[in-house]
């Protein structure tokens, strides 16, 4: 068994050899932490210590019964799709190759109050020109999250499409739109103040003025184990979502 705390750079650290079963205890987002770790290499189980806990399997208050379920292998895999984003020119020394997420990535303004352009291109052809916040291109994960408040649609756990939403956009008619898992999309950004690429909320690089953020489905998936039937995780997530 191994044990990390809220202090450790789990996301540095290698991801032990014969692990069978990952176990989170905090909120949503120590389980985004978790899930782009793992990478898919093993199943996850959230323990809610947070508010809503839309990716939690298990309240404190069902422990230590309960888990021996899923240590006994004896739950129904709930995949979900991750995405990749890359950095194109201008990327500040040291960025990373490529960014893995779960929920989302983000390409928005920074600090400053100002809008911003952002060009969503797919497969190479601009689709739309956005004047907003920013724009969010999200997984059916991240489509009750972010995308969600900013009035995107809820995509079904296991679809394998993605949402794209603007954030406040300026004169648009066209406010969210799903696409679909097989063509890489471009969001190249326009701004004479500092832009930003955020990763599930957690995890922001700086982007230069005309810099393009190419996002696409990973080869990673990321499983949740679950027990109970697919309906009553539904109930659940419906019922969060009042």
């Amino acid at each position: 068994m191994w044990v990390f705390g809220s202090s450790t750079d789990v996301e540095n650290e290698a991801v032990p050899l014969g692990l069978r079963l990952a176990v989170t205890f905090g909120g949503d987002g120590t389980i985004l932490r978790a899930a782009r770790w793992l990478g898919g290499a093993v199943p996850l189980v959230g323990i809610q210590m947070g508010r809503l806990g839309f990716l939690a399997e298990l309240m404190p208050a069902d422990l230590p019964g309960a888990l021996r379920t899923y240590l006994d292998r004896e739950f129904w895999p709930d995949r979900r799709v991750m995405i990749d984003a890359e950095l194109g020119d201008g990327a500040t020394s040291g960025s990373e190759p490529s960014l893995l997420a779960l929920n989302d990535i983000v390409v928005g303004r920074g600090q400053s109050l100002r809008t911003v352009t952002v060009d969503l291109s797919m497969d190479g052809q601009l689709l739309h020109s956005f004047r907003c916040d920013g724009l969010i291109v999200a997984t059916a994960t991240g489509s009750t999250a972010y995308s969600f408040a900013a009035g995107g649609p809820v995509l079904a756990p296991d679809s394998s499409e993605l949402v794209v939403t603007a954030i406040c956009p300026h004169i648009s008619a066209l406010h969210s739109i799903v696409v679909p898992p097989d063509v890489p999309l471009s969001l190249q950004v326009w701004t004479s103040q500092p832009a930003v690429v955020t990763v599930d909320g957690q995890i922001d690089r700086p982007l230069a003025n005309g810099q393009t953020v190419t996002v696409r489905v990973s080869s990673s998936v990321t499983t949740f184990a679950r027990g109970g039937t697919r309906v009553d995780f539904y109930r659940r997530i419906l019922a969060k979502l009042g």
